[in-house]
């Protein structure tokens, strides 16, 4: 009998050990062996008991898991297994797929848990010198273009290893240490691959074979624009094993790109970049060419096209996937107000037209725009005079010019001629249809170095009430007299309704 009572004693120690290690999560691996003899002493003692006995020791029990064992604590979670895309076969609507021939890895859309970006805060008081301080911290620096030359140094090592003929070049439109709202939406770093088709297929025969979606067609048949993403998605990979951090793709607009992010670790900042690659885009250069040239005629051109775009940028009407108006278009739009939207009483200003610019004009192609070119007005001499609009004044006036004064049904931007006149009936007009069943032309905006082409074509029912609402808000705002940092408060989006599915998800860094 006394051995019976220290056998029972030992089980009821035991198991109170256990249940101690389980309720504080210290379990470990082995700790089970123990309480094998302890289970073979409770076999003996159920053996021993009566039916009475064995229904009030299962109440007991049942009663002391729910008095002392009410919860296991959770431990330490392990880190999930992460899905490891490769970049090698670069799908349409993803990083990647698994290789050729396999079926593409299933999409995992989750929301990234950010900071909101706040409104720029200044030391000065008045509107002006606010103005005057918020120029300074946007426009690049000669650190920002040392840092893009860097990075651009990177990418054209690691492309010329496969592809030697490539050029690679780099662009900067912006300080890169100002946080903006749509920053990576919207990068301010362009780098451009310029390579022949020919010498493209040539190098990426192989690659292009397993990522090109027509797998039964031949490389050498691609079409340019195929050709174009096919090999985007290849240097994407290699770029991304070179340390940049994929962010999205953009492959529906006629110069296909990626969204790449440098983070500090590649060592040409401390901040991380968001850049834009595309390949045989002339876009960046011709941007580029007009913001360098309209502020060497007057460094106030330059800083109005700056402060537009980043303006445009914060409320969110600079995002082309989304149907608002590129960045270039904002340029356009500066530029022409400071052609046409001023009188000839202030220094350098009103600008030119674009055909008489000496570098821009060099970039024209050589068929339509050609006559202007010849026949376009003489650049003029820069003849600073006394009295100057500040930039305060300047962005004033170019809200409420593209708001109560142009005509957005019946006229078109056109910096190539410098003057306010209808579209060129070689322009393509956008008609845009509404939801009630009304319509609207959608802005005209030529390009100066395609005549044809039209930058507003993409617009949408929301993306033009967007713009309206935009131009409404700025000029009711600075007319009141507002800060700097209410006018440039980064807009953010309504809230989404909350659907069952994936149909609530964040798509944005999945683009077609």
């Amino acid at each position: 009998m006394e051995m019976y009572n220290k056998g029972i004693e030992t089980t009821i120690s035991q198991f109170r050990v256990a249940a101690q290690a389980v309720r504080t999560g210290t379990l470990r691996r082995g700790d089970e062996f123990p309480l094998v003899p302890a289970f073979l002493a409770l076999v003996i003692f159920v053996a021993l008991l009566d039916i009475f006995q064995l229904v009030c020791a299962v109440i007991g029990a049942l009663l002391y898991s729910l008095i002392y064992l009410p919860t296991v604590p959770k431990g330490p979670r392990s880190k999930s297994k992460t899905l490891n895309f490769k970049t090698d076969s670069l799908g349409e609507h993803s990083i990647g797929n698994t290789g050729a021939g396999s079926k593409p890895l299933p999409t995992v859309f989750a929301k990234p848990a950010v900071l909101p970006i706040k409104a720029p805060t200044f030391a000065a008081p008045e509107f002006e010198a606010q103005v005057d301080e918020f120029i300074g911290r946007i426009t690049p620096t000669p650190s920002c273009h040392k840092a893009v030359e860097e990075l651009t140094a990177i990418v054209r090592s690691k492309i010329q290893s496969m592809i030697p003929e490539a050029e690679v070049i780099g662009f900067t439109t912006g300080d890169l240490r100002g946080g903006t709202a749509y920053g990576v939406a919207v990068p301010d770093v362009d780098i451009v691959m310029n390579v022949s088709p020919t010498d493209l297929t040539k190098r990426l025969r192989g690659r292009l074979q397993q990522v090109s979606r027509a797998r039964s067609e031949a490389v050498s048949r691609l079409a340019p624009h195929k050709l174009q993403k096919s090999a985007i998605r290849v240097c994407t990979s290699l770029l991304v094993s070179a340390g940049f951090k994929f962010r999205r793709s953009s492959f529906r607009s006629e110069a296909p790109k990626v969204t790449l992010l440098a983070p500090p670790a590649m060592g040409a900042s401390d901040v991380a970049i968001p850049v834009n690659f595309s390949i045989n885009n002339s876009t960046p250069l011709y941007n580029m060419a007009l913001l360098t040239e309209c502020g060497q005629m007057d460094p106030r051109a330059k800083s109005l096209i700056l402060l537009v775009k980043r303006w445009a940028k914060d409320r969110g009407i600079c995002h082309a996937s989304q149907g608002h108006l590129p960045p270039y278009a904002w340029s356009l739009l500066a530029i022409y107000f400071l052609q046409v939207g001023l009188d000839d009483a202030d220094g350098c200003l009103p600008l030119p037209a674009v055909s008489s610019f000496e570098v821009g004009s060099g970039l024209l192609h050589s068929d339509g725009p050609a006559a202007l070119k010849r026949n376009g007005v003489a650049r003029r001499p820069a003849a600073v005079k006394a009295t100057k609009r500040t930039m305060a004044e300047l962005l004033k006036e170019f809200v409420r010019f593209y708001k109560q004064e142009f005509n957005w049904r019946n006229e078109a931007v056109s910096v190539l001629s410098g003057k306010r006149a209808q579209p060129n009936f070689s322009l393509e007009i956008h008609v845009v249809l509404h939801d009630d069943g009304t319509t609207s032309v959608s802005p005209t905006i030529e390009d100066p170095f395609d005549a044809k082409t039209n930058l507003g074509r993409y617009a949408t029912a929301a993306s033009l009430q967007r713009l309206f609402e935009e131009l409404e808000r700025a000029d009711n705002l600075l007319a009141e007299g507002t800060s700097l940092t209410k006018l440039l408060e980064p807009w953010r989006p309504p809230e989404p309704e909350k659907t069952q599915g994936l149909e609530d998800s964040d798509h944005s860094d999945n683009e077609d």
